[in-house]
């Protein structure tokens, strides 16, 4: 797999890029859109990674493989049955 050229979307390294002068209207590699780079961070192009949960949950491998709720989630459960 060749590298490709972020100024010019060619097949070679940037580096190698005959264009030297700075580019003013920058158009995305992945996407196609204007003013922005390929590196831009909110290029839609770009897959989005989610943060994970802070709240751990207290479920066994087995429990959450399978489905099954803990202790708590179930006396949560009962509570709120009882309450409607």
């Amino acid at each position: 797999m060749r590298p490709r050229c972020i100024k010019c979307n060619g097949q070679h390294a940037t580096r190698e890029c005959s264009i030297t002068e700075k580019i003013m209207d920058h158009i995305c590699i992945n996407c196609g859109e204007k003013d922005h780079l390929t590196a831009w961070k909110e290029c839609k192009a770009l897959p989005i990674i989610k943060k994970p949960s802070a709240r751990q949950s207290r479920k066994t491998y087995a429990q959450a493989a399978t489905g099954e709720s803990t202790k708590e989630e179930k006396t949560e459960e009962k509570k709120r049955r009882n309450e409607h």
